[in-house]
């Protein structure tokens, strides 16, 4: 005699139960993600260059997160503890904990918000690796603008001096932008010239922990002679390379306070004298109609006695 009809689902599953069997779960193959994370600023805005990088508690090396504009994405059906860490340049650097658990199919995603918090190195001003002032064993100052000069390259390099820059004060910037080793020239007129290396260690926000440095110079104990000695001695030739005086050049110290343009002296047709005992590093004008603009800086050191005269030859 058949069942009841209101029997037959209860005896189905009890049936079902009795055999152990579970009904199949419908389950699709998209990877979950594990930690959806979002970083920003205080003010909400997108912070440039941020590093997010994940790992499990279990794990010792993270691994990079990926990114779509201010979301990142930190593993794909990875469940347990993630320690997600956080970092930008000029930020602290922030390390979260969430937990992820396992679902029926997939990982139960979570949200992370990250707001990240300026550090000190975001009101630092880029500086050059060196400070250098001059003074003579007095200790009276010999600066930029009294005709010190001071030039930079590094050690063992194949390269031309490169002008310190004038702080403003007498004294000067030398070096780049960052940590390294560094060889320093400095010199006056009447002085005995220096080159000493510098050692710039990294300060702790990446940039160069500046090196104050105190030179002194010391007077020249040999006998000058009183013949004035040139800056920058001035060729320009044509293209078919013959001496040419189609040109008004004019130059400037860009260490005295003074920065007026001066008229360069003829010597000869196509030939002229940029400055006479003017050390440092000096700025050539030229004003001709094939040249739109043209300057060139020219670093003059010295001797004991002297300035060290620079040739500069230029074709139109």
């Amino acid at each position: 005699m058949p069942l009841p009809r209101l029997l037959t689902l209860p005896l189905f599953l009890s049936i079902l139960v009795a055999t152990g069997c579970e009904p199949e779960l419908n389950c699709d193959l998209i990877a979950a993600v594990s930690v959806q994370v979002h970083v920003q600023d205080h003010a909400g805005e997108e912070i440039p260059e941020v590093q997010v990088r994940y790992r499990l508690s279990t794990d010792d090396d993270f691994t990079d997160c990926i990114q779509q504009e201010q979301d990142w994405s930190c593993g794909f059906e990875e469940s347990g503890t993630l320690e997600i860490e956080v970092s930008a340049d000029f930020y602290d650097t922030q390390l979260h904990e969430v937990i992820v658990s396992s679902g029926e199919c997939h990982v139960i995603g979570q949200q992370l918000e990250v707001t990240l918090e300026q550090n000190n190195c975001a009101l630092m001003e880029q500086e050059r690796a060196v400070h250098l002032t001059l003074s003579d064993p007095n200790g009276d100052s010999i600066s930029a603008f009294s005709g010190g000069w001071a030039s930079w390259g590094y050690p063992n390099a194949d390269m031309a001096a490169i002008p310190c820059d004038p702080d403003g004060n007498g004294g000067f910037y030398c070096g780049d932008f960052e940590a390294g080793t560094y060889e320093i020239a400095a010199g006056s007129i009447g002085f005995h010239p220096v080159l000493e290396v510098i050692e710039v260690a990294v300060h702790e926000c990446g940039g160069p922990l500046v090196e104050n440095v105190e030179q002194v110079l010391y007077p020249t104990t040999g006998a000058c002679t009183e013949i004035l000695a040139s800056s920058v001695s001035l060729t320009l030739v044509d293209q078919q390379g013959s001496p040419t005086g189609a040109a008004a050049p004019q130059y400037r110290s860009l260490y005295l306070s003074d920065s007026s343009l001066y008229d360069c002296d003829v010597v000869s047709a196509g030939e002229w004298v940029c400055g006479w005992e003017l050390a440092g590093a000096i700025e050539v004008v030229l004003n001709a109609a094939e040249l739109d603009d043209w300057s060139r800086t020219v670093f003059v050191p010295t001797d004991d006695c002297h300035v060290i005269g620079q040739n500069l030859s230029v074709s139109l």
